[in-house]
C-alpha cells in the first residue's frame, strides 16, 4: 500500500491522526504532577520555622506524608488515566493499519495480551518518574533545614524540580502513545500476512534529520527499526504489498 500521491499537509503532520490523544494524554498527566505540586509547596506555606524543621524529610513522618502525598495526587489517578487512554491508542493503531490494508477489522485473540503490557509499561515509567522527583523534595526539604534555608527558597528549589517532572512526563505522554498506535499497527499488518512496511514520518518544521532520512524507507516488520525512534517521534508505519509476478 503506497501513500498517498499528493498528502494533505494535515495527513503530512500527523498521519495516524493521534495528536489530540497526545494532547489529551499529556494535558491528563501533567495535570497530576501540577496538583502534587501545589500541594506540597501549599503545605510547606502554611509551616514555621519551628514546624518544618520538625518535618525534616528523614525521618519517618514526613516520608510517609510525602509517599501519601505521591499516591494520592500521581500514582492513583495516573493509573485510571493509563487505563483508559492506552488502549485507545493501540486500537487507533489498529484502525490506522486497517484502512492502510483497505480491509475490516478482525478479530484479535491477544490484543488485551498487547494493551496489558502497554499499560504496564507506562504504569512503571510514571512511578519511576514519581519516585525520582519524591526522592529530589525529601532531599532538598532535608538539605534546607540543615543549611538553614529559608522557607521561600526551599520552595523554589521544589517549584524547579517539580517543573522537571512536568517537562519530563510530557515527553513520556508524548512518546508512549506513539508507542501504542504503532504497535496496533504492527500487529495488525501481520495479522494480515503482511511482511514489509515502509517508513511514514510527519513532516513539518520540527521534523529531525534522522527520521527526515527514513521516510519512505522499507523494511521487513519482523526487524523494522523502532518507531517511535527517540522521544517526541511522530513517526509510524506503511504496510508494503507486494504483489505476486503472475497478478501483475
Amino acid at each position: 500500500m503506497a501513500r498517498p500521491k499528493n498528502p494533505s499537509k494535515k495527513f503530512r503532520r500527523d498521519p495516524t491522526n493521534s495528536q489530540r490523544k497526545i494532547n489529551r494524554y499529556e494535558r491528563d498527566l501533567v495535570k497530576l504532577f501540577k496538583n502534587y505540586q501545589i500541594r506540597i509547596v501549599t503545605d510547606l506555606k502554611k509551616m514555621n520555622a519551628r514546624s518544618l524543621e520538625a518535618v525534616n524529610l528523614n525521618t519517618k513522618g514526613a516520608g510517609d506524608y510525602l509517599t501519601q502525598a505521591e499516591k494520592e495526587e500521581i500514582i492513583d489517578p495516573a493509573e485510571k488515566i493509563v487505563r483508559k487512554q492506552i488502549p485507545e491508542a493501540y486500537k487507533s493503531g489498529v484502525n490506522f493499519a486497517t484502512i492502510q490494508l483497505g480491509g475490516t477489522k478482525d478479530e484479535r485473540i491477544d490484543e488485551w495480551k498487547k494493551i496489558a503490557a502497554l499499560i504496564e509499561k507506562n504504569l512503571v515509567s510514571i512511578k519511576k518518574l514519581t519516585d525520582e522527583t519524591g526522592g529530589k523534595i525529601r532531599q532538598t526539604i532535608a538539605d534546607g533545614v540543615i543549611n538553614e534555608k529559608t522557607l521561600w527558597d526551599i520552595m523554589k528549589d521544589i517549584y524547579d524540580i517539580t517543573d522537571i517532572g512536568i517537562s519530563r512526563i510530557r515527553t513520556i505522554t508524548r512518546t508512549e502513545i506513539m508507542i501504542g498506535v504503532n504497535t496496533g499497527i504492527k500487529d495488525r499488518y501481520k495479522s494480515a500476512g503482511v511482511e514489509k512496511g515502509e517508513w511514514l514520518a510527519a513532516i513539518d518544521d520540527s521534523t529531525c534529520d534522522e527520521c527526515e532520512g527514513l521516510d519512505g524507507k522499507k523494511f521487513p516488520l519482523d526487524s523494522f527499526p523502532d518507531c517511535p525512534t527517540h522521544p517526541n517521534c511522530r513517526c509510524s508505519i506503511l504496510p508494503v504489498i507486494e504483489i505476486p509476478e503472475e497478478e501483475v
